[in-house]
Formats: C-alpha cells, structure tokens, sequence
C-alpha cells in the first residue's frame, strides 16, 4: 500500500489516499484533482511506502482567456450582440475580467465607448470556464455608416482583443 499526499491540500488532492501496487509491478496510476488558483503556484505530490518517500513538484496555473468573441459579429445601430469570453480552465473565487475599447488608428480618444456600450468588468463565477456579457450599439459621436469596434478583455498579464461591427450608424 502507497499513502499518498499533495501539499499544499487547498490546491489539490488524490481521488483515493492509497493506492496498490500490483504485484511483480512497479508503478501505479493515479489521479490528482486541482482547485482553481489565482496565480502559478507549486504542488508537491509525496508518495510512501514502508518508510521511504519520493517526492514530485507540479506547478498549478492560473487560467487565462483562451477565447474572446461577439454574437453576431456585425449587428446594426440600436442592437445588442452577445460577448464570451472562455478561459482556459476553472475560474478561481472572486475572478473578474476588465473590458476596455481599443482605439483604431486616428480615431479620437473613448470612440469605441461612444459606438458601443459594455459592462467595465465581468465577475466570472467561482469554476466557471465561459461568462457571457451584453454590448448595446449606439451612435453617440459616430460619423461614420459603419464602424468596426474593437474591446480588449484583461485578467492577471494576459489580454486579447475582438471587435464587433455596427452597421447603419447614423451620420
């Protein structure tokens, strides 16, 4: 019987405390379960056996945006399109996501803001792998039919940007 342990226990933990090797083997398979993390963090994984340990050292990362999208992506003035936003694994307690309109090439400094409106910040619930948000179109400032908006989504380093067409933009 080999006793199993992960420190630190907050950040993971083995399916089953034990398990057996069969015999004439050598090794054993085993699942390790992790919890959402915040920030890359260490895992020691320890086995043992009639007095002897070995010891192994994970790391645990934090998830970041895989995917950042609009549905649809080109809707007309006065309408709303859908954003998701996918991580690349379960969110930890207390995760939001900053959105930010990104400027195009000599466009006047907020445009983006004034085409399109969307929330500052999205809360992602605790394990969730994909939130969704609303952005409402309109025309405030716009001297243009149509405009390509382009939103950045920032958590921890990483960021990635997507834009949404507005068609029919009063001139």
């Amino acid at each position: 019987m080999v006793e199993l342990r992960c420190d630190p226990s907050t950040v993971a933990s083995t399916e089953q405390g034990q398990v057996t090797v069969p015999e004439g083997s050598r090794t054993r398979a085993f699942t390790v379960n992790t919890k959402p993390v915040s920030r890359e963090t260490p895992l020691t994984i320890t086995a043992s056996h009639q007095n002897v340990q070995k010891k192994v050292t994970l790391s645990v990362q934090q998830p970041t945006i895989k995917t950042f999208t609009f549905s649809p992506s080109s809707i007309p003035f006065s309408d709303v399109a859908r954003g998701t936003i996918i991580l690349t694994g379960p969110a930890p307690s207390n995760t939001s996501i900053s959105l930010l309109g990104v400027n195009q090439d000599g466009d006047p400094d907020g445009v983006a803001e004034r085409v399109a409106k969307f929330p500052a910040t999205v809360a992602v619930p605790s394990n969730a792998t994909r939130v969704t948000f609303e952005a409402t179109t309109r025309g405030e400032g716009a001297s243009i039919s149509a405009r390509r908006v382009r939103i950045k989504a920032s958590y921890l380093e990483g960021t990635i940007v997507t834009e949404v067409t507005v068609e029919g933009l009063p001139t």
